[in-house]
């Protein structure tokens, strides 16, 4: 019988820290799951790594061979677009996972889900870690200043709430996800985390958050992306990032109207809206 849950795990120049990645997969508590992997072109020792894993663990992991993407969200969603399954999760490189990850997410994933064709997302929160995996902050949801509570509607999704990593969602929400990752849309999808959960949102779908942290997320010279503390984002640094904060609004905004009808008027009220409740916690 296939597992329910399709782990999705891309891969590039990650060969520091992707042991420790997929032992914690195989520590979980919650083992009806199969290991997706793609590799997006390593060139350090990424590939041997991920095939010694494979021919220990044959019947747990299967190794996706096509060519290189040229980026995580590409590769993400080439992905999803390759594999069949009830459920998914996507999984970076450079992390850890809590034992109980996966017990957690489906547990709270099942209370919100009404039907199996209602598109659906979970996701939580996770704690900041070093190389070393020691700790730097005990929430990402804190340190970043994220208010999940404050983003119930499509046109509430002005940020980029959940994390990728931290996700798990049906099948349904990701036929919602690649019916609008269409040819003219596809340069627009710089965030596949956000665009799961904003094609959800626009189709009626639930999104709930566990509070929890169910991994390490690893702060290293290496990140594609990492984690900014909200209180960073003072009016001088607003200033002096002016233009940069105003282009990541741009392609953020051009992403959601690529889903779904949002003006520019909408997008602006939404971000005084979220800003509002930012202030007030």
């Amino acid at each position: 019988m296939s597992s329910t849950i399709a782990i999705l795990l891309t891969t590039y120049n990650g060969e520091h820290y992707l042991r420790e990645q997929l032992d914690s997969l195989l520590s979980q508590s919650d083992t009806d799951w199969h290991l997706y992997i793609h590799d997006d072109g390593s060139t350090d020792g990424t590939q041997q790594i991920v095939s010694s894993y494979v021919e220990r663990y044959p019947r747990r992991i299967t190794l996706l061979q096509y060519p290189p993407q040229g980026g995580a969200s590409r590769n993400f969603m080439s992905m999803l677009q390759a594999v069949e399954a009830p459920l998914y999760m996507f999984c970076d490189q450079d992390d850890v996972w809590h034992t109980d990850k996966i017990e957690l997410s489906r547990r709270h994933l099942a209370s919100l889900t009404v039907a199996d064709d209602n598109p659906t997302v979970v996701f939580t929160d996770m704690t900041i870690v070093d190389s070393q995996l020691n700790t730097l902050h005990p929430s990402f949801w804190q340190y970043s200043g994220i208010h999940p509570e404050a983003v119930t509607r499509f046109h509430d999704c002005v940020i980029s709430m959940a994390a990728g990593c931290t996700m798990l969602f049906n099948k349904a929400a990701r036929e919602a996800a690649l019916k609008a990752y269409t040819l003219k849309n596809i340069p627009l999808v710089t965030m596949h985390d956000v665009w799961i959960i904003d094609c959800c949102y626009a189709a009626g779908g639930s999104v709930g958050h566990i509070a929890t942290p169910t991994l390490l997320y690893r702060q290293h010279g290496d990140n594609q992306l990492g984690a900014i503390a909200a209180n960073r984002i003072t009016p001088l640094y607003r200033m002096c990032n002016f233009f940069g904060m105003l282009r990541t609004n741009i392609r953020f905004y051009r992403m959601l109207n690529a889903i779904a009808p949002f003006s520019i008027l909408q997008f602006i009220k939404a971000k005084i809206r979220y800003r509002q409740c930012h202030l007030r916690s």
